[in-house]
């Protein structure tokens, strides 16, 4: 018979109750990959939330194995219970219960509460008690994230941020098709980013910045048209910056700072045209900046600092377009030729860093009509003529920096 033509009077047996519910865990952890031999090791995660749930069975009000939409919850709350043991639950700054107590308060994780009563920022399930949001930020987690993360079929946020979490992004994390926002930054994730991650078509936002995560940055990534901000700094990330990735047209973050990637930047990223902040800073571009820069009408930060690129050629005039620009910042490369005076256009801009480059030519006098620059560093170039009176119109400026360049005339 089907669960939910077993008689209730037959559900709420103990023995009966055991006997359905680890069928369902078995059938679940299947499903996710999890294998058998696990689900046996009395030292794991598994394991033990198998034990624990099954405990349920004996309360005055028994966990139901019978009726079908509970079986889904009763999954999820296996998988909150995997979750707990597999990063060290007992040892949270927030949700922590090492005696497993049952009586545990709201805010208390594997208590006999609702699991939608377990977090301490508000509920995390939707209207008909599915897992919409876990959010677990700077909690003394450690260990892996558990395949059981595939259950959460309705999960929508995850933030786990702040923590000691090591190896990998399963394949199964990519199986949350509803996940809108991702936030694993500053843990310790090893391995790679699937091609899987093209399958989060209502993903907005990802954030796994600073962990250890290597390989390339999938071209499938293009598939989550819903992207809004891509945040990959920090990582040991290589290849090229896939060409694709000009298909997210509601990008308006972009950081793959601090990486080994490597080619130039791709043509079609300058389609994006709501892009506002684009840090390419410390890896290893080569080419030229295109003059396309200019279509970025929103752009609000450019920073591709070296010292690691190697871009070259002019810088655009088309930056006059970028009206959006507050810091603009191309220190550390091989750029040459004049500073363009369409400068004078952006009008909002507050820092530029030209440093360490091979400019010449003098700096023009639209310069000095940016009247809220704050900071300027043209240092170690080649510059020459002179310093016009007109920076005394500069009244924010704090730094002026010109040095190691072929400057005269008095100040």
């Amino acid at each position: 018979s089907t669960p939910s033509s077993t008689p209730s009077t037959v559900c709420h047996d103990p023995d009966t109750c055991r006997t359905l519910l680890q069928d369902q865990i078995y059938v679940a952890s299947a499903r996710v990959g999890t294998a058998n031999q696990t689900l046996n090791d009395p030292n794991s995660a598994q394991h033990k939330a198998i034990q624990w749930i099954l405990e349920e069975c004996d309360a005055t009000v028994p966990i139901d194995p019978c009726t079908t939409s509970q079986i889904l919850l009763n999954e999820q709350r296996y998988a909150l219970a995997v979750m707990y043991f597999s990063l060290r639950g007992g040892s949270w700054k927030r949700g922590s219960n090492p005696s497993l107590d049952k009586g545990a308060s709201e805010g208390t994780w594997l208590s006999s509460l609702n699991y939608c009563e377990w977090s301490d920022s508000g509920s995390i399930c939707d209207a008909f008690g599915n897992v919409f949001e876990i959010t677990l930020d700077s909690n003394s987690m450690i260990g892996t994230i558990p395949l059981e993360i595939g259950v959460f079929d309705k999960l929508r946020y995850i933030t786990i941020r702040g923590n000691e979490i090591t190896g990998t992004i399963s394949e199964e994390f990519y199986s949350n098709l509803s996940l809108e926002a991702v936030y694993l930054y500053d843990n310790s994730l090893s391995g790679t980013i699937s091609d899987k991650i093209g399958d989060l078509s209502n993903l907005k936002i990802l954030e796994i910045d600073h962990n250890q995560l290597s390989g390339t940055i999938p071209s499938l990534i293009s598939d989550c048209l819903n992207l809004e901000v891509l945040e990959l700094q920090s990582n040991e990330l290589s290849g090229s910056i896939p060409s694709t990735i000009g298909n997210l047209e509601k990008l308006r973050r972009i950081d793959l700072g601090s990486n080994q990637i490597n080619g130039t930047i791709p043509e079609e990223v300058y389609s994006i045209l709501g892009l506002q902040f684009f840090y390419l800073y410390d890896i290893f571009l080569s080419g030229t900046i295109s003059k396309k820069v200019g279509n970025l009408s929103e752009l609000a930060v450019l920073n591709v600092e070296g010292p690691s690129n190697q871009l070259s050629g002019t810088i655009p005039t088309t930056f006059g377009n970028c009206v959006n620009l507050e810091e603009l910042i191309l220190k550390g490369n091989e750029l040459s030729g004049p500073i363009p005076n369409t400068i004078s256009n952006l009008d909002k801009l507050t820092l530029i860093n030209l440093a360490q480059n091979q400019i010449t030519g003098t700096i023009p006098e639209e310069f000095y009509s940016n009247r809220g620059l704050r900071d300027v560093y043209v240092w170690n170039n080649f510059l020459s003529g002179t310093i016009s009176a007109k920076v005394r119109d500069l009244s924010e400026l704090v730094v002026f920096d010109t040095e190691y360049n072929q400057l005269s005339g008095t100040i």
